[in-house]
């Protein structure tokens, strides 16, 4: 969903980016007849362009605390581990890396023309939503990984969860641990947010809720 949600507000960003040059510039748009700077409802399509901005990353969000607040219940897992340190530090650049791209995103905006303050908005609390949750995710050591009886939860800067019904194989390859269910249908999570010495009980505990008369451990699971 993270990667999703990054694309989306990458190709929306480009006629927003289109629509504010031909404002600040006032360049000519011969199709209408009309300059940049004179184009009608301004303020309308600013605020329409922010909405949709905003609800995209909104929704990224609301998707990433829950997943918090859901993994860190731990008494609600057979099994739950904190994150590994390597994977901590990866996801946390990553954060820090998007949120300051939305913020130089909203100063460039601003730069080109105030008209656009209601983008500027909105990226600047997709930003420092980005800041403050890498922030207190880091102090608190909030990401996780944990397994029910039905789900695993995956919780970093993107929630994955991988539900146990229907999966036909598990195995691990290129660093990550794939979960088959047929029909081309294939999830996974990284390897590295599962620390080293916590992997066997994790292996030992999936090993408990999954029926092993319908779904095949491959030898590179058992051993890693």
């Amino acid at each position: 969903m993270n990667k999703s949600t990054n694309i989306l507000l990458f190709l929306f960003s480009l006629p927003i980016l289109a629509f504010t040059l031909a404002i600040s510039f006032d360049m000519p748009l011969e199709i209408i007849k009309i300059s940049g700077a004179n184009l009608p409802y301004q303020k309308e399509l600013f605020w329409s362009f922010a909405a949709i901005v905003f609800m995209l990353g909104a929704r990224r969000s609301i998707r990433r605390w829950m997943g918090l607040r859901m993994v860190n219940q731990v008494t609600r897992f057979r099994w739950n581990k904190t994150m590994s340190l390597g994977r901590y530090r990866q996801s946390n650049l990553y954060l820090i890396l998007e949120g300051v791209l939305h913020l130089i995103m909203a100063y460039g905006f601003w730069t080109l023309t105030e008209r656009s303050y209601p983008v500027v908005l909105a990226f600047s609390i997709l930003g420092l939503d980005h800041l403050v949750f890498a922030l207190l995710s880091s102090s608190k050591r909030w990401f996780r990984v944990g397994l029910t009886g039905k789900a695993i939860v995956v919780a970093d800067r993107q929630v994955t969860a991988i539900y146990l019904q229907g999966l036909k194989a598990v195995s691990v390859q290129q660093e990550s641990i794939f979960f088959d269910y047929g029909n081309d249908l294939q999830l996974d999570f990284p390897v590295s947010c599962i620390e080293q010495e916590d992997r066997q009980s994790f292996r030992e505990e999936l090993e408990q809720v999954v029926n092993r008369n319908k779904v095949h451990f491959s030898d590179s699971f058992k051993s890693f």
